[in-house]
């Protein structure tokens, strides 16, 4: 059973932002029709929770308006033992957020709360086109 650490985290917080009509994405719907490994867990206000017993994976994704006015997918990828690995990582990636780009963010240490030992963060532009950071190849297509 893994232990979870909320010190620093405000759970009344998160409830009332997961219910604020402000940040809601009423249009928006968690993909409900899945492969056969992976079943829902829970409907959430702004999103669902997933399992995966065979590959011992969980997920919650999650929609919401952002700070910037824009909608964000939140991807949350944990495994039941240890930190999902890279394949592990990126296939849910692609069950849930599909070929887009996704961000994982590693904040400073001020903002760093580590809630679930197991447990790898990404975020995606809700648009699948759209893209929050500049091209670093330069052009070259190559980083």
């Amino acid at each position: 059973m893994v232990k979870l650490n909320l010190e620093g985290v405000d759970l009344a917080a998160v409830r009332e932002r997961q219910n604020d009509p402000a940040l809601q994405v009423p249009d928006w719907k968690p993909p409900v029709v899945l492969p056969a490994t992976w079943t829902i867990l829970e409907m959430l206000p702004d999103g669902a929770q997933y399992m995966s017993r065979l590959l011992e994976l969980a997920a919650i994704l999650t929609c919401s308006r952002e700070n910037d006015g824009r909608e964000w997918l939140h991807l949350s990828v944990s495994h039941a033992r240890r930190l999902p690995n890279w394949k592990e990582f990126v296939s849910v990636k692609e069950l849930f957020l599909g070929d887009r780009e996704a961000y994982q963010v590693v904040p400073p240490k001020a903002r760093y709360v580590n809630i679930h030992p197991n447990v790898l963060h990404l975020f995606a532009l809700r648009d699948a086109t759209a893209t929050a950071l500049p091209d670093f190849t330069g052009g070259t297509g190559s980083l």
